[in-house]
């Protein structure tokens, strides 16, 4: 802080847009050292991340995971629906019993979806168990290095 300032001023957190001006009285004070620097090497603010909540990370990761699951269903049930137009079913469905030796296994789009769903589901809770213990592990390290530092700049007003 420049030693212009009062005792009141410096105490009083400056918003992180507030860029310091020039006086208009004509004094010859410096620049700031921000000011000084050139663009590219402006850090902005300092925030230190000391901790990740687990119950968040786990909630979004449940969400995450479960969109990821509809997404995949849906494009099984697309590319199920072209195969069947296309004829690749019935030779698909040639190819396992030629595999197995048998002519009465046949796969039915209902049930490989039904099995998909209920294996993607298990697949949802195991993904975001082991998200929340990556987060839980990370919240160990922290506690050892003692945090991570991001440095937050104002957005400029040319966007």
């Amino acid at each position: 802080m420049s030693p212009e300032r009062t005792s009141a001023q410096s105490r009083r957190p400056r918003p992180a847009g507030d860029i310091p001006r020039k006086s208009t009285t004509g004094s010859n004070r410096s620049a700031p050292k921000s000011a000084k620097r050139s663009v590219g090497e402006k850090k902005g603010q300092a925030l230190q991340v000391t901790k990740v909540g687990s119950t968040s990370v786990f909630r979004v990761a449940v969400l995450f995971y479960t969109f990821l699951l509809a997404v995949f269903l849906v494009a099984g049930v697309i590319l199920w629906f072209l195969l069947g137009v296309s004829g690749y079913e019935t030779k698909l469905n040639h190819l396992i019993d030629s595999l197995l030796g048998s002519s009465t296994y046949h796969l039915i789009g209902l049930e490989v979806f039904v099995v998909t769903t209920a294996i993607g589901v298990v697949w949802v809770v195991i993904l975001a168990a082991l998200t929340t213990v990556a987060v839980k592990i990370f919240n160990l390290a922290i506690d050892l290095v003692g945090g991570i530092k991001i440095y937050l700049k104002p957005a400029s007003s040319d966007d």
